[in-house]
């Protein structure tokens, strides 16, 4: 029996940086044919029979799997052991095979996971009612990375690609749906409210959850703009009760776990030799094997990194109002010499209840941040990917050598000259709002949001000529920049939301937003 069907996964990750992912995704295609043994067939419906369309069926702890066609059904070769059956809003299922090459599996809905609510556009649903793709990245989730920007969190999820260089301080690239028609693929934050083009200012541990909103339902409040897909962040609260305080830290290194495998000296000069020798040319290098090993490019630019992170967060409550105060450090050594990046974040989430309907609140946050040196990434690993192990990064005059074409820097070179680059931002973003319940069900919000960021950054260099083409100063340079950014959202919106008898809102004509 042939297929043509199954189900396979990709992983990238990056030898620079440990626990640091470059993408990851996954998708269903073709991979050819295989001769199939031990076949399992069988069809997946839910409680009432209907057939269940794209359940994932693996065979656990392997990684060979497939998904249910239009009827429901599967087919599996080379399946034994236990199989797993899954799929979004219903209980996974673990089927122990015992032989038997047809089976019929009846999946239960999670009741669980279709009543939790999710936050969506101008309010919150419960999955159970959306008919957009959504995908939730709770607190616990967010808190665990060791990473100074929130977007790392979204690494792994079903339908992102997150890309990071992996230098400190740098904001990951987050893409929903590919790349954009107008060339743009930044999806839109929306943070407590207030739209943004990245989180790079927040804490994570500051965050409660992270919503994706993949498609078109999902994102028709947001027009345009959410074309590329919504991520809307929900920052932590306080609760009612006594003060809670809270603390976490952590100390962590990083350091690189595997080397590219190039050319030591020795392989390069006999390499260069079989080029010349074809090309007909004299051989360049006499004694290939008297080289060595070389000059460790990658060995020579980088160093073992480090990260600190810490937060204190008070959080409580009572009757007339909630409030919940936090401030963070995190700071980070890059394993690229000469990079580092610190972070100051302070944020107050209060609510306070004037009365039985009306309620005002605020959610502030302050970021302050310091970035040493700057790389250009792919400058860099282009350079030592190529670069001939046979030339070192200095002469015996400490002057900087040029390497053996000019297409290519002296990374060493690139981020010593760097060193003195400097960049500090201050940003300032939240919003202040209140809501007003008119009459039960009817309610009358009011948000007022403010972005502001204010960029400082400087760099000094000094006369150098290592490559004329790509790496060189003619004459001592200070550059200096400043930047000042300010946006601003007002939103008004009246929300009519009422539950008759045992029909939700969704199920008849009962919310509307002006």
């Amino acid at each position: 029996m042939l297929s043509k069907r199954m189900l396979f996964s990709v992983f990238m990750a990056s030898p620079l940086m440990a626990g640091s992912s470059l993408s990851a995704f996954a998708g269903i295609g073709s991979v050819g044919w295989m001769q199939q043994a031990n076949v399992v067939e069988g069809i997946v419906t839910d409680v009432n029979g209907e057939p269940v369309i794209g359940a994932s069926v693996v065979v656990k702890g392997m990684s060979n799997g497939t998904i249910t066609d239009l009827d429901g059904k599967f087919s599996l070769p080379d399946a034994q052991g236990v199989l797993v059956i899954s799929y979004i809003g219903y209980k996974t299922q673990e089927v122990v095979l015992d032989g038997q090459k047809h089976l019929k599996v009846m999946m239960e809905e999670d009741s669980k996971a279709l009543d939790e609510v999710v936050v969506v556009g101008y309010g919150t649903q419960r999955k159970s009612d959306l008919t957009g793709s959504v995908t939730t990245i709770k607190s616990k989730d967010i808190s665990g990375i060791r990473g100074g920007n929130a977007g790392e969190a979204l690494q792994g999820k079903s339908g992102l690609t997150v890309v990071t260089s992996g230098a400190p301080g740098a904001t990951p690239t987050v893409r929903i749906r590919g790349i954009g028609t107008d060339g743009d693929a930044t999806p839109v934050y929306v943070v407590d409210g207030v739209m943004t083009n990245n989180i790079d200012f927040l804490n994570p541990k500051d965050i409660e959850s992270m919503n994706v909103l993949k498609d078109a339902s999902a994102t028709a409040i947001y027009g345009s703009r959410g074309a590329n897909g919504v991520i809307m962040v929900t920052t932590k609260r306080g609760e009612s009760g006594k003060p809670v305080v809270s603390y976490s830290g952590s100390e962590g290194f990083q350091y690189i776990i595997d080397n590219y495998d190039v050319c030591n000296g020795s392989e390069y000069a006999r390499l260069m030799n079989i080029v010349a020798q074809n090309s007909g040319q004299e051989q360049p290098y006499g004694n290939p094997s008297g080289y060595g090993k070389g000059t460790d490019w990658l060995g020579e630019m980088t160093r073992n990194g480090w990260t600190r992170d810490h937060q204190l967060s008070v959080s409580g409550g009572s009757e007339s109002v909630n409030y919940n105060v936090s401030a963070g450090y995190f700071k980070q050594n890059g394993v690229w010499e000469n990079t580092s990046y610190d972070r100051w974040t302070f944020r107050i989430n209060n609510e306070y209840k004037l009365s039985k309907s009306i309620r005002i609140g605020h959610n502030l946050n302050l970021a302050v941040s310091n970035n040493d040196g700057r790389s250009d990434s792919y400058r860099l690993m282009r350079s030592v990917l190529s670069g001939s192990p046979l030339i070192t990064p200095q002469n015996e005059q400490g002057e900087w050598n040029s390497m053996q074409n000019g297409d290519l820097i002296n990374p060493v070179a690139e981020l010593a000259l760097n060193a003195g680059y400097n960049n500090k931002r201050i940003r300032f973003f939240g919003n202040v709002w209140g809501s007003w319940e008119i009459v039960k069900g009817l309610t009358f919000r009011t948000s007022y949001g403010v972005d502001w960021l204010h960029g400082y950054e400087h760099q000094l260099k000094g006369i150098y000529n290592i490559n004329p083409s790509h790496q060189s100063n003619s004459s001592n340079t200070f550059m200096e920049n400043y930047a000042l950014e300010n946006t601003w959202l007002w939103e008004n919106t009246l929300t009519y939301d009422r539950l008759w008898g045992e029909h939700s809102p969704f199920e008849c004509p009962g919310r509307f937003y002006v």
